[in-house]
C-alpha cells in the first residue's frame, strides 16, 4: 500500500464515531499514526539496508545555499524530465496516460533523483525504461529562491533553540530576522560573526585569519578548511553567508513579507493571575471581578502579527512591523518601523550602519544594555544563547524595552563604537504621589479605560498605566581592537525621566499580607530611588574579550550611579555593581565552558539581561497574585525580563565521544540568591546516541534544587526531570519521534500559604511530591516537494514543557494534546504554515489551598472542572 493510500485508509478508519468519547483525539491520530508509519517503514526497506555512510551522503545532496545551476551542455540532446512540459514528454515514445502520470508524478509527488525512480510511476515498466534511458535525464531541479533557502535552513536552528529549556518563540522570532539577510563573509568583522549563532570567539578569529591569509574566502570549501574553526560552527553558518558581494544594482528592489494570525490562549501562570478576583468587586461576577471577564479573553481578538522588509540595492533597508497580541484591541497596539544606511565604505574611517527608527542593540555580558522584554535564563552567550554584538534594525515583538531614535555604528582603525538615542513612553505602575514606581510588561496589554476601573485592596484607584512616563535614553559602546579577538571597551547610557522613581512596597502589596514580607523580598526595597539623585538613571561599565590559541575569555563590570555627587565622583562612589567572567576552550569533539557572575542586591538596572537563573522577582510576594493591591500586578514577577541578584559558578561542557555517541550537554551550576543567601544548585545531562545513520536517541536529564542545607526552611525543593526521545528518519525525509517525559519535584511545608504549617498526616500541604509524565508521538510526511504535514499526540499528567514546529508550549495539569501541521509552498515564492491544535483537559477538582483550614464539608471550589480548547495558528511568508 502506497503512503497515500494509508493515510486515506486510517483517515476512513478514524472518523469519530462519537465525537464525546473520553479519548477521540488521541485514538484518531494515534490510529492514523500507526497505519502511515507502517506503510512508509515499508517503503524505508531499502534505505535501512544501505551503509550509515551512504544513508548520509544521499541525504546530505539536498541543494544549498550557492548550489551550482545545472548544467545544460549534459543533457547532450536529450529531455530533462525535471524540467520538461506536458507537451514536450508527450513527444515521447510511450503511451499518452504513461506520459501524463510522468508530469503528474514529477509535479505533485517529488521531482526525480535518478533514471531508477521513472518506475515508480504508474505504467512504467523495465522495458519501458530501457527505450526512455538514451532519450531523457534526470537532472537535478533548479534551486529555490536563496531567500527562502535561508529561510528553510534558519527554521531548523530555530527548532534547535526552542528546544531548549527556557526558550521563547518571541527570541526566536529575533534570531530568524537576523538571518533574512545574508551577508559576505569576507566583509563581516569580529562582532558581526560572534552575532552568528554557535559562532564562538575562537572560530571567529580562525575565520579571520584565513581570510587574511588568502586575501578573501572563496566558497564554502575554503571556509571548512580555516584552521581552528569546528565543524559545528561551519555547519550553522554555512546557509548565512555568500562568497561574493551581492550582485545588485542601486535601484533593485528586493524584500519580504510576513503574515501570522493566532489564537493561542493563555494559560498556566499567565491565566490565573487574570482570573484572580479583583478587589473590590463580587467574585461571582466573573465578568467584572476578572481581568480575563473584563478583558474578554473568553472571546479575545486573535493575534496578529504582519511584517515587510525592503532592500534597495546594496546600501538601503527598512521595515514595518505591526503586532496585536490575543486579547488586545488594536492592530497596531506595538508597531515598529525603521531605515537602516549601510554604505559601502573602505578605508580607516568607516560608517557601518545607521539605524533611524527602532533598533535592537546589547553590549559585552548584557549587563549595561540588551534591550529585549523576553527573559531567557542562563544565557551564556554563547551556543544557541547568543546576544547580538552589533546594531540591527527592530522588528521583534519587544514593546516595553523598544528602543526608538537614531543609532550609528562605526570605526576608526581599530576603534569600533555604537552611539545611540531612544525618545518614548513606558508602561508603568505609578504610586500615589506620582512617583514610578516599576516598569511594567503587560500580557495583553489593557486598555486605558480597563485599566482606570482596577481598584486595589484599599479601595483606590490601581496606578498602572500605559504610557506611565516619559523616558529618554543616550549612550554607547567603544571598543579597542588590541588583536584579532581581542580587545577592550566601555559602555554606559543614561536614562532621563520626567518623574522620579521610587521602589514603594505599599503600593505592590495588600495591608493584610506586608507581614509575611521576608528576606527573600528584598529585591522589592533595593530597586532604584532617584528621589534624592534626579530623574535619571545612569549605568556604566566596562568590557574586555581576549582569544588565544582555543581558548577564549571575556568579562563586563557594570555599576549603577546610585550617589547624589556628580561627574566622576559619583561614579566611582560606593554604588550597586555586577560582573560577569565567561572563560570558552574548544576542540573539534570538544568544548568547555565556565561562567562566574556577582550581581549586587541594589544592581537595578532595567535593560540589563546577563546570565541569571531567574527573573528578578521570581519568589517574592509578587509571585502569588492573592497577597498584592491587584492580582495583575503579578506581571512584575513573570514578566520582568531583569535577571535576578545571583553569585556562583555555571560549567559547561559538549563532547562527541564517537561517531555514535555525543555528549550535547553536560552543565552544572552552583549559586546563592543575593536577597537571602539562599544555595541552589542545577545539573543537566545531555546525551544523544545514533546507533545507526537513521535512529537517534536523545535523553536529557535535570536536577534542581534550593535551599538543601537548610534543614528547616520550608522554601527548600528538590526537582527532578527525564526526557527520552527517540526520532527514527524513514525514507523521502519523513520522520517519526516518540517521546517520554518524566518530572518529580519535593516540597517542604509551605507556612506562607497560610501561616505556619504543621507537618502531620491530615495536612494537604506537607505532602512530599509533585510527580508528572507525559507521552507523544509526532510524525512528519513529506507529501512531495512542496507540502509536509506533521501529526502529533501526546498525553500529559504533570508540567511538560515542548516545542512545536516554531512554538515553545507548556502544559500543565492532566490531559491529551493533538495538533496537525501542514507546511506548504505555495508557489516559488511563497510559504505557508497552518496549525490547528487542540488542547482536551481531563476532569479534575481544584481546592484553593490558601484556605485549607476550612471546616471540615466546606463546598469544594471548582469541582470536577474541565476545559477543552481549540487553537489555530497561520504563517504566510512571501519574498520578492
Amino acid at each position: 500500500m502506497s503512503v497515500r493510500g494509508a493515510i486515506r485508509a486510517a483517515v476512513a478508519t478514524a472518523r469519530p464515531v462519537g465525537l464525546r468519547a473520553t479519548l477521540p483525539a488521541a485514538v484518531r491520530a494515534a490510529a492514523l499514526i500507526a497505519a502511515v508509519t507502517g506503510a512508509m517503514l515499508a517503503r524505508a526497506a531499502p534505505a535501512w539496508a544501505q551503509s550509515p555512510e551512504e544513508t548520509q551522503r544521499r541525504t546530505e545532496i539536498s541543494p544549498r545555499v550557492g548550489a551550482q545551476q545545472p548544467n545544460a551542455a549534459l543533457l547532450r540532446g536529450r529531455l530533462d524530465v525535471n524540467r520538461a512540459t506536458l507537451e514536450e514528454l508527450q513527444q515521447l515514445p510511450v503511451p499518452a496516460l504513461v506520459a501524463q502520470n510522468l508530469w503528474s508524478y514529477r509535479t505533485y509527488v517529488r521531482f526525480f533523483r535518478s533514471m531508477q525512480d521513472l518506475l515508480e510511476v504508474e505504467g512504467v515498466t523495465t522495458e519501458l525504461l530501457a527505450k526512455l534511458w538514451p532519450l531523457v535525464a534526470t537532472l537535478p531541479p533548479d534551486p529555490k529562491d536563496e531567500a527562502l533557502q535561508r529561510y528553510d535552513a534558519s527554521f531548523r536552528q530555530v527548532q534547535q533553540f526552542l528546544a531548549q529549556e527556557g526558550a521563547s518563540e518571541e527570541l526566536a522570532e529575533e534570531y530568524l530576522d537576523q538571518l533574512r539577510d545574508p551577508q559576505d563573509v569576507n566583509t563581516l568583522n569580529l562582532y558581526e560573526l560572534q552575532t552568528f549563532q554557535n559562532v564562538s570567539p575562537v572560530d571567529a578569529v580562525a575565520i579571520l585569519k584565513a581570510r587574511k591569509l588568502a586575501g578573501r574566502i572563496e566558497n564554502e570549501r575554503q571556509l571548512r578548511g580555516a584552521d581552528g574553526l569546528s565543524y559545528f560552527a561551519f555547519r550553522n553558518l554555512r546557509d548565512f553567508v555568500t562568497y561574493q558581494p551581492p550582485q545588485r544594482k542601486a535601484d533593485e528592489l528586493r524584500g519580504d513579507a510576513q503574515l501570522l494570525y493566532f489564537d493561542t490562549p493563555y494559560t498556566l501562570d499567565d491565566a490565573d493571575l487574570l482570573v484572580e478576583p479583583q478587589p473590590g468587586v463580587d467574585p461571582l461576577d466573573f465578568e467584572h471581578a476578572t481581568a480575563w471577564g473584563v478583558r474578554g479573553l473568553d472571546n479575545a481578538n486573535p493575534g496578529l502579527l504582519t511584517k515587510l522588509r525592503l532592500r534597495l540595492g546594496n546600501e538601503l533597508k527598512g521595515g514595518l512591523m505591526t503586532f496585536r497580541n490575543v486579547g488586545e484591541e488594536h492592530l497596531n497596539e506595538t508597531a515598529k518601523g525603521y531605515v537602516s544606511w549601510k554604505p559601502q565604505m573602505n578605508g580607516k574611517l568607516a560608517l557601518e550602519n545607521l539605524v533611524v527608527g527602532n533598533y535592537r542593540i546589547a553590549f559585552g555580558q548584557g549587563l549595561v544594555m540588551d534591550n529585549t522584554d523576553y527573559f531567557l535564563p542562563r544565557k551564556t552567550g554563547t551556543g544557541f544563547n547568543k546576544r547580538p554584538q552589533t546594531l540591527l534594525g527592530d522588528l521583534s515583538r519587544s514593546h516595553e524595552f523598544a528602543l526608538q531614535g537614531i543609532a550609528a555604528e562605526g570605526s576608526a582603525g581599530p576603534l569600533h563604537g555604537v552611539a545611540f538615542y531612544s525618545n518614548g513612553h513606558k508602561d508603568g505602575l505609578l504610586n500615589p504621589d506620582g512617583t514610578v514606581n516599576k516598569y511594567v510588561v503587560m500580557l495583553p496589554r489593557l486598555t486605558e479605560e480597563e485599566l482606570a476601573g482596577l481598584q486595589t485592596a484599599e479601595g483606590t484607584p490601581l496606578l498602572l498605566r500605559r504610557d506611565a512616563f516619559h523616558e529618554t535614553v543616550y549612550g554607547g559602546n567603544l571598543k579597542l581592537q588590541l588583536t584579532n579577538g581581542s580587545y577592550v571597551g566601555v559602555s554606559g547610557y543614561e536614562a532621563r525621566y520626567d518623574k522620579h522613581f521610587n521602589p514603594d512596597v505599599n503600593s505592590l502589596i495588600a495591608p493584610a499580607n506586608r507581614d509575611l514580607l521576608d528576606s527573600r523580598d528584598s529585591e522589592l526595597f533595593a530597586d532604584y530611588d532617584s528621589r534624592r539623585l534626579g530623574k535619571f538613571r545612569r549605568v556604566v561599565g566596562a568590557e574586555f574579550q581576549t582569544v588565544y590559541a582555543n581558548a577564549a575569555l571575556q568579562g563586563e563590570y557594570a555599576k549603577l550611579d546610585s550617589s547624589p555627587d556628580s561627574g566622576l565622583q559619583g561614579l566611582f562612589s560606593a554604588a550597586p555593581d555586577a560582573f560577569v567572567l565567561n572563560g570558552w576552550v574548544q576542540y573539534e569533539d570538544l568544548t568547555l565552558q565556565a561562567l562566574y557572575r556577582s550581581i549586587d542586591l541594589g544592581f537595578d538596572n532595567p535593560y540589563a539581561r546577563s546570565f541569571s537563573n531567574d527573573t528578578r522577582y521570581e519568589q517574592t510576594l509578587l509571585t502569588d497574585p492573592f497577597r498584592l493591591q491587584n492580582p495583575v500586578l503579578t506581571w512584575l514577577e513573570l514578566d520582568t525580563p531583569q535577571m535576578k541578584p545571583e553569585r556562583g559558578l555555571f560549567l559547561s561542557t559538549r563532547y562527541r565521544v564517537s561517531r555514535k555517541l555525543t555528549i550535547s550537554g553536560l552543565e552544572y551550576d552552583q549559586w546563592k540568591r543575593v536577597a537571602d543567601e539562599q544555595d541552589q544548585r542545577r545539573w543537566t545531562a545531555r546525551l544523544e546516541y545514533a546507533p545507526i545513520f537513521p535512529v537517534r536517541f536523545r535523553l536529557r536529564e535535570r536536577f534542581s534544587s534550593r535551599s538543601e542545607m537548610g534543614t528547616e526552611d520550608f522554601r527548600k525543593f528538590k526537582s527532578w526531570d527525564t526526557r527520552l526521545e527517540m526520532r527514527l528518519r524513514l525514507s523521502d525525509y519523513d520522520e517519526l519521534g516518540l517521546l517520554y517525559s518524566s518530572t518529580n519535584t519535593q516540597f517542604a511545608p509551605r507556612a506562607r500559604l497560610s501561616q505556619a504549617a504543621q507537618i502531620s498526616q491530615n495536612n494537604p500541604l506537607a505532602q512530599a511530591a509533585s510527580p508528572g509524565q507525559a507521552v507523544q508521538a509526532l510524525l512528519t510526511h513529506n507529501v512531495n516537494d512542496g507540502l509536509t504535514v506533521a501529526i502529533s499526540t501526546e498525553m500529559y499528567d504533570g508540567f511538560l514543557f515542548n516545542f512545536e514546529d516554531n512554538e515553545f508550549v507548556v502544559v500543565d495539569g492532566k490531559g491529551f494534546r493533538n495538533w496537525i501541521l501542514l507546511r506548504s509552498r505555495l508557489s516559488d515564492s511563497l510559504l505557508l504554515r497552518f496549525k490547528v491544535t487542540n488542547d482536551r483537559r481531563l476532569t479534575q477538582t481544584n481546592v484553593d489551598i490558601r484556605s485549607f483550614n476550612d471546616p471540615s464539608g466546606s463546598p469544594i471550589d471548582g469541582d470536577n472542572a474541565r476545559r477543552e480548547s481549540t487553537a489555530f495558528r497561520l504563517q504566510l511568508d512571501y519574498t520578492f
